[in-house]
């Protein structure tokens, strides 16, 4: 499932003789749309935008899963995954939602040996699909050096 909050226009599209549907549509709609595309690429299940990050922080728990910029954008984006309730999650969840971020933050920074280690660990320990697909960026970055002007800004190319 892909969230986004912003503005969009919902009800019935259409002409009486034609096709008549009801449905939602602007660029809130299609970059919820890509989000849960995205899920797919990080193995989460429900991934959200900013905007509905910070309205929605009081009462669940999100983990920062990238910056990105979105299949037909040129803005980055920062994406998030829900995690859960807040006060129905593990402390040991919470614990790694905090690794991980951690780790993002070093990958970010350009120290991708030392965010690997921390993306290694949660995998060996958490089994968690994000780590792993940080683990394998950390690893194209070590081999092929950090490029310059490294914003860690991740380009989907999928829908």
């Amino acid at each position: 499932m892909g969230i986004n909050k912003g503005p969009a226009i919902v009800g019935n599209i259409g002409s009486e003789g034609k096709k008549i549907e009801f449905t939602a549509l602007g660029d809130t709609v299609n970059t919820a749309s890509r989000f849960e595309g995205i899920n797919k690429l990080y193995g989460t299940l429900v991934c959200v935008g900013e905007s509905t990050m910070e309205a929605a922080k009081g009462h669940f728990v999100f983990r920062k899963l990238d910056s990105l910029m979105v299949k037909g954008k040129e803005k980055p984006t920062s994406i998030y995954e829900l995690v859960g309730r807040i006060g129905a999650v593990s402390d040991e969840k919470l614990q790694m939602v905090g690794e991980f971020e951690r780790a993002l933050a070093l990958y970010v920074e350009g120290d991708v040996s030392a965010g690997r280690k921390i993306f290694s660990s949660l995998w060996e320990m958490h089994r968690d699909p994000p780590s792993e697909v940080f683990m394998f960026r950390c690893d194209k970055l070590i081999e092929n050096g950090v490029p310059e002007g490294w914003t860690g800004v991740y380009r989907a190319t999928e829908k």
